[in-house]
């Protein structure tokens, strides 16, 4: 079996480690040029979410990111090979 490439690769450090952690579900506060590298890769997928304004009248909508499940099951696939239960449990 050969090792799969991480679905960021070729990309910057801070690109995985934002890619990583929108997969994680943690979509919020993430530099808007790198948000926006990983949605022209397909790497991510952006939707708008309604939420109240506090105002009658007026619908908000913020934009939140979620990795496509493809993409996903690539990096899962990544994860299988590359990282070990010691780097999991120790943080490494």
């Amino acid at each position: 079996m050969t090792k799969a490439d991480h679905p960021c690769a070729g990309m910057t450090k801070r690109a995985r480690e934002i890619f990583e952690q929108i997969a994680i579900g943690n979509d919020g506060g993430h530099h808007p040029r790198v948000i926006e590298a990983l949605c022209r890769r397909g790497l991510i997928e952006r939707h708008g979410v309604d939420v109240a304004s506090g105002i009658p009248g007026v619908k908000l909508t913020v934009d939140r990111y979620a990795v496509p499940l493809i993409v996903h099951m690539a990096w899962c696939a990544w994860c299988g090979e590359n990282v070990s239960d010691a780097d999991i449990e120790g943080g490494a």
